[in-house]
């Protein structure tokens, strides 16, 4: 055999193993791609809320409301300050099942407490309200400013309403204030309250001088 022969049929057998090698890529196939599974977050709601205020001692209904959570997982009850806050009558509920929340018997330092609802499958997912714990009134406790508003039905006239503001100082005074009455056909322009100062209280009857 002649060496033309020799490497003709070298470059041939080369030729099919390029072929080859080509076919065998060719075939093959990439890995599919993997999509992330879509990430969902719990949140927890707390519905219905406790009223602003409770008196000491007070029942009211609570709930919450679990969104994205395990069938059949809800929430456990707490609440803040730890001790004094008052109690849950169950202290866990499925999502939107109703608690009673027992107000403790005296209101707690600050007078408010936290009310908290923690999802039972991770207690990071949680919603929290406050609300105060009214305790007993008193001069002391009536200090600062107040509003008020109050509404009657005045027959034929329509509706009467008397709004305005009055500032006490904690000691059973009145530093002052302002009224207004509201009334169709009526216009009464503010009127100012008079601190307690200004008003000595009367005379009783047996100092009241008598003509002789």
């Amino acid at each position: 055999m002649s060496g033309k022969q020799i490497f003709q049929k070298a470059l041939l057998a080369l030729s099919i193993a390029n072929l080859l090698l080509l076919s065998g890529c060719g075939g093959s196939s990439k890995p599919p791609v993997q999509t992330p599974p879509v990430q969902t977050f719990v949140f927890v709601n707390i519905n219905p809320a406790p009223p602003f205020s409770i008196r000491p001692g007070g029942e009211v209904p609570v709930g919450a409301i679990v969104t994205n959570g395990s069938s059949g997982v809800g929430v456990e009850w707490s609440c803040l300050p730890a001790d004094v806050c008052g109690t849950f009558s169950p202290g866990s509920t499925s999502s939107g099942a109703p608690t009673t929340y027992t107000a403790p018997s005296s209101p707690p330092p600050g007078s408010y407490v936290t009310i908290v609802a923690s999802y039972l499958s991770d207690s990071t997912r949680n919603a929290s309200v406050n609300t105060v714990i009214s305790g007993q009134a008193s001069n002391h406790t009536l200090t600062g400013q107040y509003s008020l508003f109050l509404t009657s039905p005045t027959g034929s006239r329509g509706t009467t309403s008397l709004g305005g503001s009055i500032i006490l100082d904690g000691n059973g005074n009145v530093e002052g204030g302002v009224v207004d009455l509201i009334s169709p056909g009526v216009l009464d322009l503010e009127d100012p309250i008079l601190p307690t100062s200004a008003n000595p209280p009367p005379r009783s009857a047996a100092s009241t001088p008598r003509p002789t």
